[in-house]
């Protein structure tokens, strides 16, 4: 049985100067395993980011941070050329950017974690 979990978390930081910066420790939790079942911590699937949804404003300064608990992970938004390194057991690293143009990202788990690597998706939205 593989167990691996991924945790994200969200908080704000002040406005500098005229760009707003933000960093976002998205609160996700992935949890794989080898058995079909709901975690609790997710609520609705097996393994993935939660939530699967940010929304942030063109112009913002943003810094997603990835933090691995018991497995190998990471995060990368195809369409804006971004990625983390993969990180491993007790490791993190911090991806930051500026939103420069608006749309609907896709970003998921880069690294082959486990079954239900493929539900590591979400969406970040940049709004004009």
């Amino acid at each position: 049985m593989s167990i691996a979990a991924a945790v994200l978390w969200l908080s704000s930081l002040a406005p500098a100067q005229t760009n707003e910066e933000a960093e976002i420790r998205l609160p996700v939790e992935a949890r794989i395993t080898q058995y079909r079942g709901v975690s609790k911590h997710l609520g609705y699937y097996i393994g993935g980011f939660h939530p699967n949804y940010i929304e942030v404003n063109v112009g913002q300064t943003v810094t997603l941070v990835l933090s691995s608990q018991d497995g190998f992970h990471s995060l990368e938004i195809p369409e804006l050329g971004l990625a983390t390194e993969t990180v491993g057991p007790g490791e993190s690293t911090s991806l930051t950017f500026v939103a420069s143009r608006d749309g609907d990202f896709e970003m998921h788990c880069n690294t082959r974690c486990g079954a239900y690597h493929k539900q590591m998706v979400g969406r970040l939205v940049i709004v004009p």
